[in-house]
């Protein structure tokens, strides 16, 4: 009977250590952070050219939210952007473009890179908060104190970094704004506007 009972507390004690080991694997995965493939004097030498040089679509932004609200959570081969940039990229800068866009969800606009603008910190909280009371003041008071506001989702960048993709969107209230997705080349340290993939007015 002892040895039963000793067998049954050994299982018992091989399951929860099993668990527990399972459960740390699961949290670690979950806490593991992809990783930035372009280093950030790319990013914000692109993002300081388009916006000090008053490139068309990065003209009003002069208050900038620090992260997008729509970042790109999902994309594979067979997600909108590739077909998109089809004609564009080719196959390996589009698998390194996907390959960048894993980290857009944890990107946020640094303010000590940026010359003369003004970054706004997304409160998350409020901005996602069910309760549309709270999320409506919120969005309603920053548009009285800054009027419109840019986001700029993290530019995608093809292998050699001659070519950046960038959404850049002006919000002015909760049905105001326009958008879309731009694609730049770099020659002889200009970045050019080359193709407009899509864009939005609400």
């Amino acid at each position: 009977m002892k040895a039963q009972y000793f067998l049954a507390l050994f299982a018992l004690f091989l399951l929860f250590t099993s668990c527990n080991k399972k459960s740390k694997e699961i949290t670690n995965q979950k806490v593991n952070t992809p990783k930035q493939l372009v280093d950030n004097k790319t990013i914000y030498e692109f993002l300081n050219y388009c916006l000090n040089n008053k490139s068309s679509n990065f003209e009003f932004c002069d208050d900038i939210m620090n992260r997008d609200l729509l970042p790109y959570y999902i994309v594979n081969e067979d997600s909108a952007i590739v077909s998109e940039l089809d004609t564009i990229l080719n196959k390996n800068d589009i698998e390194f473009v996907l390959k960048q866009a894993n980290y857009s969800p944890h990107f946020k606009l640094d303010p000590k890179y940026l010359k003369g603008k003004n970054i706004i910190v997304l409160d998350t909280i409020k901005s996602f908060t069910e309760n549309n009371e709270v999320r409506s003041s919120y969005w309603e008071n920053l548009h009285k104190k800054y009027g419109s506001i840019c986001f700029i989702r993290m530019p995608l960048f093809s292998r050699d970094f001659k070519t950046a993709i960038v959404d850049v969107g002006i919000h002015c209230g909760m049905l105001c704004g326009e958008g879309g997705r731009y694609v730049y080349k770099k020659k002889e340290g200009k970045w050019t506007l080359i193709a407009v993939i899509n864009e939005w007015v609400s």
